[in-house]
């Protein structure tokens, strides 16, 4: 893994279909507006979710669950579409796959198969510029896991989606879980603008690429629960 010292800019989109598509999450108000920009790593303060402490290391296991209103297979074409991340979601310079293959030709259970591709992703957060790469698995339309492991940023960041579908038309239930932690203590000095990015700045994108692809969803995101920890 190589490590990318200059800052790429952003892609802007279309400023008047970003401000409607921004002013229309204002008014819908599904979750709260605070980000934390500490430079104190303490993902357990001031925090709207339920949380669950415990003593542990310098990592952070995270999970939430939502309704939202968009069906279980436009949730997973847009989260499963890793080289479009760039154009979308925040702090993210670059972002492209290998070519996928399937781990196996037997579908499971359920009558899925599970495909396997190499992402890389360039995220960019004041003072740093970091590349890494994950390995991701799908299985469509239910599930997109991405793992990385013992790399110079991470010792380990696994990112699961998981969707089922929702309890009306044209809703999905989507299930969201990370778990990191940093190689190094000198990136722990931006564990949570990290965490932000994972775990609100990431969930809140999609929606609006939904959004911008799809129309207007269908019914009002509902957060059904969370809870994170230190471990």
């Amino acid at each position: 893994m190589k490590s990318i010292t200059k800052l790429n800019g952003f892609k802007l989109h279309n400023s008047l279909k970003v401000y409607k598509i921004n002013n229309y999450f204002q008014q819908q108000q599904t979750i709260s507006t605070t980000t934390h920009r500490n430079f104190i790593f303490n993902p357990f303060g001031n925090s709207d979710t339920n949380q669950h402490n415990s003593k542990g290391g310098n990592g952070i296991k995270y999970v939430e669950q939502r309704i939202i209103g968009y069906s279980q297979k436009q949730v997973f074409d847009v989260v499963s579409n890793v080289n479009n991340y760039k154009n979308f979601l925040p702090h993210v310079n670059d972002s492209k796959t290998s070519s996928m293959k399937p781990i196996s030709d037997k579908p499971d259970k359920d009558g899925l198969i599970e495909y396997k591709t190499e992402g890389s992703l360039t995220v960019g957060f004041s003072p740093f510029t970091e590349t890494y790469v994950s390995n991701v698995f799908l299985k469509s339309p239910v599930s997109v896991k991405a793992i990385s492991e013992n790399t110079k940023l991470f010792n380990r960041l696994v990112n699961h989606w998981t969707m089922a579908e929702g309890p009306s038309d044209n809703t999905c239930r989507l299930t969201f879980q990370v778990d990191f932690e940093f190689a190094s203590k000198w990136y722990q000095t931006v564990a949570n603008m990290f965490f932000n990015f994972l775990v609100k700045d990431m969930t809140d994108a999609f929606e609006k690429e939904m959004l911008k692809q799809y129309g207007p969803p269908s019914q009002i995101t509902k957060k059904v629960y969370s809870t994170q920890k230190q471990c």
